[in-house]
């Protein structure tokens, strides 16, 4: 009797769904740029270092984005506590995001292109 082989560690801590976003996520799927009516700006969402994203406010530095392990469409700012989580449409597209930074929670910016 052959013993079962267990799945990888890490594909294992991942829900089917999650491991299906993953493989199709690809970060050109998130340039564009984003508005948010609560906070009347615009975020734009730009090629990145080493193939990823980065975040452009307004007229300060583009700055990387860095991906959750967990989740691929959830990135954080480093040394700061932003962190945004892109949605979905039921088709797969990107249709905006959700920012959290601190205390402030649940802004939402609408993709405009």
């Amino acid at each position: 009797m052959e013993a079962a082989t267990a799945a990888p560690p890490a594909a294992a801590a991942l829900a089917p769904s999650t491991i299906a976003s993953r493989a199709s996520f690809e970060p050109h799927d998130l340039l564009g740029e984003y508005f948010s009516d609560e906070l009347d700006v615009r975020w734009t969402i730009r090629a990145g270092a080493s193939g990823g994203i980065a975040l452009q406010r307004m007229n300060l530095a583009p700055r990387d984005l860095s991906v959750n392990t967990a989740s691929p469409l959830r990135f954080a700012m480093d040394g700061t506590p932003l962190i945004l989580r892109f949605e979905r449409d039921k088709a797969g597209r990107v249709t905006g995001f959700v920012a959290d930074a601190g205390e402030m929670t649940g802004l939402r910016f609408s993709r405009l292109r």
